[in-house]
């Protein structure tokens, strides 16, 4: 990288898939939740399928439905 190009110095949110099944969200809230301690922010309801919003400081993980996100992420 050359000294004058701009680099990236943080990221708004960062986005993970997971199951999007009732069991994957429980088990999704209990480990970011409860055992990371991160807060839980309102997700937009126009947005399709099941996901999940956390507050990481200034930041967001976001986890979205995608039942095959096991197989995408081996």
């Amino acid at each position: 990288m050359t000294a004058d190009r701009t680099r990236v110095t943080r990221l708004q949110h960062v986005s993970l898939p997971f199951p999007g099944t009732a069991e994957s969200i429980d088990q999704a809230r209990r480990f970011y939740g409860e055992i990371l301690g991160l807060n839980e922010r309102p997700r937009p309801p126009a947005l399709p399928g099941a996901g999940l919003w956390y507050g990481v400081g200034d930041q967001e993980l976001h986890l979205f439905a995608e039942p095959s996100g096991v197989d995408v992420n081996p």
